[in-house]
């Protein structure tokens, strides 16, 4: 080899060495030793003294494009596709324009180049305009020239022959066909090569792996306030980094400016941390400050404009999608485009929906559908245009905000938005009604997840009702959504969307309807300490409900309205409201009401330092819950919560802390966030009653941090309480100590801080 290199034949070196390392693995089932690869490296690279100088030999050219700007993150990416590569034959970098799929292969090849024999070799498809000129670019950038009357297909075969290389075909989406046609030979006739392709979609070559090629890390929105690891957070996300590095700015820089780094953070969420769109929107920096370009994404792709004059297809990020729009049936179009009214992904149903004029209920299947929905739904997933993931009723399917804001463009242009909007208005009307039947049930948590999975969903519908002036459907949705809101941790939108819907004139909704909005409006006024608007909303509905003798929906309204005379601390009102309560529901054997309420007296009582009659209404209340089994988990933890404050106001700390732990358990496991915060309260203060001050304060920093972005200020009843903990912690720890606990637990996730309550 090192004769033959010497000579300048550094072809016949490496051929001496391919058919040496096949007889050591056919003969002795063993490779070259290292000394050997290092060699032929050498003298595949040109380097060290193997090559005379000047030798011109081909080998020592590099055949893998030197990329102008570094690569940023990627390097388990890089890690997974080059053990791809050496398992398979054929690996197939899949992904939506932009995703950064060529830099990528790029990567994996120059890593990979050193152990083929061959070499890595790469070859562009991107300025073909059909696939008749693939197998000739491909001949070319692997530097085989044709032979007279022999196809090129067989020239390019018997030239690789028994060759080990890599070939990256970059860019295959639009002249797939020929590429599979192609491949089906090579590969079987080439039994050392190995092919790295990039493509909107799949070759469709047997023993094709696919691999689709993620975004780019972005950070998560912020969730909390005064979070210290937030900075470093944004700064370590790929996106961010991206961002920073094509701006030409210092990370170090922005440690101490949290407004810009979250600015930063938002637009790589805007553009779903796609490397492309995020070194365009990069460029315009030089102009621009960050708030000013996301400011502009929130309406447009026009920023997007730039990029190198040697990609024109990249020079925006519309075109880009438009390349591959161009590349799509008349169907796929249309469905891509309908797609485009879906907020936070959507299930194949609702697609079905939405993509196909119906006459039935939305949400029950008809034989009008078109059949072939899944199928074009399938082809867009793997084009790259629709990202397919798990969720908890099954596959969701999902467009990339950029992808969005060009389907909603080319359904605007096709005059079907408008009737597009009204589908899923409907779909999800009749949706969300379907499972507000399914509330105060045991299915209710089901549907709890289901709501807040199709969130972004259900309040796009309620926008497109106003904007269609049906104010009476909107309210039809809002009360449907009601207890969710309530419960699940969203009870200032909650609230706010009630009371909007409220305020329209609703001549055609079911009075009922509007009177239940009423009191689930009233009652999040009255969990957010509003007496005064709750006690209003109260009072529009009670006459109502004894009209139309409704007396289970009159003693809840009674329930409620006690409530709110508790927080103005008007107690002969509240026990007022609660007694007419109890007596309706003595009257309709509505044991859960019952127990309610006479939790409700005691907590009263203890609020006016009666803890002999606080127990006995407990205690009564606890008796008619252990003859339910089918007890509703946030009456049963109310009502827990209100036993453990009486044990805790006669010193019973044992049963005051078994029973807060029993109440958290409850709303934990049903998912009842904004009362999880009130249950750690609970704990906490039991915590420091028995003088374990250190997670006595952890606990109720925790309930404090966790209760504030729910709008829930916690109960008043344990304010004393919770000030005198906090006065004895810090006696007894130290303010060191004792500070140390407090940023401990307002940095705690709710899963962190149930934890620590149940340990």
């Amino acid at each position: 080899m090192k004769t033959y290199a010497e000579l300048g034949e550094a072809s016949a070196a490496l051929e001496l060495c391919r058919n040496f390392r096949r007889k050591l693995r056919r003969d002795l089932n063993t490779d070259l030793d290292q000394e050997t690869k290092a060699l032929s490296r050498e003298i595949r690279t040109g380097g060290g003294k193997t090559v005379t100088e000047g030798s011109g030999e081909k080998s020592a050219r590099r055949r893998i494009p030197a990329p102008l700007t570094p690569l940023v993150g990627r390097a388990s990416e890089i890690q997974s596709v080059n053990s791809l590569v050496n398992r398979c034959r054929l690996v197939t970098l899949s992904g939506a324009g932009g995703v950064g799929k060529t830099r990528l292969a790029i990567a994996v090849a120059d890593s990979l180049a050193k152990h083929f024999i061959d070499d890595a070799w790469f070859v562009d498809l991107a300025p073909l305009q059909n696939g008749n000129a693939v197998l000739t670019t491909i001949a070319g950038a692997l530097e085989i020239h044709e032979e007279t009357g022999q196809p090129i297909l067989e020239t390019i075969a018997a030239r690789l022959g028994d060759r080990e290389m890599l070939i990256v075909l970059d860019n295959c989406e639009h002249v797939a066909e020929a590429v599979a046609h192609a491949l089906e030979t090579l590969l079987s006739r080439a039994p050392g090569l190995h092919v790295l392709a990039t493509s909107r979609q799949s070759i469709g070559v047997s023993g094709e792996f696919v691999w689709p090629v993620p975004s780019l890390s972005t950070p998560t929105p912020p969730t909390i306030a005064h979070d210290e690891g937030r900075a470093q957070s944004i700064l370590e996300s790929d996106a961010v980094r991206l961002l920073l590095e094509r701006c030409r700015l210092d990370p170090k820089d922005y440690i101490g400016k949290p407004t810009e780094l979250e600015r930063m953070a938002s637009i790589c969420r805007r553009l779903d941390g796609l490397p492309l769109a995020i070194e365009l929107a990069a460029s315009r920096f030089a102009v621009l400050t960050f708030a000013e370009i996301d400011l502009k994404l929130q309406f447009h792709l026009d920023l997007l404009k730039g990029g190198s004059r040697d990609l024109p297809r990249h020079q925006t990020l519309q075109a880009s999608i438009e390349w591959s729009w161009d590349l799509l049936s008349e169907p796929e179009r249309r469905l891509l485009a309908q797609l485009c009214v879906f907020q936070g992904g959507c299930t194949l149903e609702a697609v079905e929906a939405v993509a196909n004029p119906i006459t039935d209920h939305p949400i029950t299947r008809s034989p009008n559908r078109d059949e072939n929905v899944l199928e074009i739904l399938t082809s867009l997933v793997d084009r790259s245009l629709v990202v397919a993931g798990g969720g908890a009723d099954g596959r969701r399917f999902l467009l990339l905000e950029t992808i969005k804001q060009f389907a909603h463009k080319k359904l605007e242009e096709s005059g079907e938005l408008e009737a597009a909007f009204d589908r899923h208005r409907d779909y999800f009307l009749a949706w969300a009604q379907h499972g507000w039947t399914k509330m105060a049930t045991p299915g209710e948590l089901e549907w709890f997840e289901k709501f807040e999975t199709e969130h972004d969903n259900l309040r796009s519908a309620i926008a497109w009702c106003y904007t269609r002036g049906q104010a009476d459907h909107a309210l039809l949705l809002a009360a449907a959504l009601g207890r969710f809101w309530d419960t699940y941790g969203h009870l200032s939108e909650g609230r706010r969307q009630l009371e909007t819907a409220l305020s329209h004139p609703t001549p055609t909704a079911n009075p009922f309807v509007r009177a239940s909005a009423h009191v689930t409006a009233g009652w999040m006024a009255t969990v957010q300490k509003d007496a005064t608007r709750a006690v209003w909303h109260y009072e529009q509905v009670i006459p109502y409900f004894r009209e139309s003798n409704d007396h289970r929906a009159l003693s809840k309204t009674f329930t409620c309205l006690g409530s709110a005379f508790l927080i103005a601390e008007e107690f002969e009102a509240a026990q007022a409201a609660w007694e007419q309560s109890i007596e309706i529901c003595r009257a309709i054997g509505n044991e859960f009401g019952l127990a309610m309420n006479l939790s409700n007296l005691a907590e009263m009582a203890l609020q006016r330092n009666d803890a002999a009659s606080a127990r006995t209404y407990i205690g009564e209340s606890m008796d008619v819950m252990r003859r339910r089994p089918d007890a509703i988990p946030q009456t049963y933890g109310q009502i827990l919560c209100a036993l453990s404050l009486t044990d805790l106001r006669q010193g019973r700390f044992k049963d005051a802390h078994a029973n807060a732990i029993e109440a958290l358990r409850l709303f934990h496991d049903g998912s009842l966030v904004v009362h999880i915060p009130t249950a750690i309260e609970h704990v906490a203060v039991v915590q420091g009653g028995l003088k374990n001050w250190q997670t006595a304060v952890r606990l109720l920093s925790a309930s404090e941090a966790l209760s504030a972005p729910l709008d829930s200020p916690l109960t008043p009843l344990l304010d004393r309480d919770r000030a005198e903990t906090f006065a004895a912690a810090r006696k007894a720890l130290g303010l060191a100590r004792f500070e140390a606990a407090q940023r401990s637990g307002r940095t705690m996730s709710l899963e962190e801080a149930v934890r620590c309550a149940l340990s």
